[in-house]
């Protein structure tokens, strides 16, 4: 099974955006997609063009609450499970396909202790599941497991100058870490970390590196059951995404 998470930034709005997007996708081979920032995209919307990429099957959660949908392909039918915009500042889509359970987030981009509202609700949700399962998504928060980067790059100091990113991402001046420890207490595993810290936004796209505080905030986690099929996931960086979305996708490859 090849699973891949992509945040794609409003929905690829530009005719040049959309265009490169598309013909990315056309490129690709995954089992299983997850989608953030599908802003305009209505269910004829995916459903066509994910039937020209090779995916029968898709469902975009078109929610009342916020213009930032997020969606599912699947090669295989999918039964939906949940859609929840009441507990989600960007909604929760969970769905089944092939024995799996997936749950696409995009977690709110303001204050961390919402965020830790929305982990909680959602370790609640895995905790119940017995089957393989995945949480993917643009969670909009950083992890314990990058500290010692983030440490050496004196990243809450430098957060704390700015009002919107200390807000975003600080709690009483250090950086809160409480949302992803949710998720990890709760036996989800970082499949993304590898020991060595890689960056999942921004890209180029729209940023200054030069200024940017590049950090790890797209996920994809697996329960203990999904583990057994031993996944290994990578960061897609290349100047293709880079014209895409600020986001880089995470790309996941498993064995059932």
């Amino acid at each position: 099974m090849k699973l891949l998470q992509f945040n794609i930034l409003d929905g690829c709005p530009s005719k040049a955006r959309y265009e490169k997007f598309k013909a990315w996708m056309a490129k690709q081979d995954y089992d299983v997609i997850g989608l953030n920032e599908l802003n305009d995209w209505d269910a004829n919307k995916l459903q066509t063009h994910a039937k020209e990429w090779g995916y029968d099957h898709s469902v975009v959660f078109e929610m009342e609450t916020s213009p930032y949908y997020v969606g599912f392909l699947s090669k295989t039918p999918i039964e939906i499970i949940r859609k929840d915009e009441e507990n989600f500042y960007h909604g929760l889509l969970h769905v089944k396909t092939k024995g799996t359970h997936f749950l696409i987030a995009h977690l709110t981009p303001f204050e961390s202790s919402y965020r830790e509202k929305e982990t909680k609700q959602i370790a609640e949700f895995v905790q119940a599941i017995k089957e393989p399962t995945v949480v993917m998504g643009d969670m909009n928060t950083l992890s314990p497991l990058d500290d010692a980067h983030y440490q050496r790059e004196k990243l809450a100091e430098r957060l704390a100058k700015g009002k919107i990113l200390s807000k975003q991402l600080l709690k009483n001046g250090e950086i809160n870490y409480q949302p992803m420890n949710t998720l990890l207490e709760a036996g989800l595993y970082d499949i993304g970390f590898t020991g060595e810290f890689t960056s999942t936004f921004p890209t180029p796209l729209e940023h200054d590196l030069t200024k940017a505080v590049i950090r790890r905030i797209d996920y994809i986690l697996a329960n203990a059951e999904f583990m057994k099929r031993h996944p290994i996931a990578t960061v897609i960086k290349d100047s293709e995404v880079e014209a895409i979305s600020d986001h880089y996708p995470i790309a996941c490859t498993c064995y059932l």
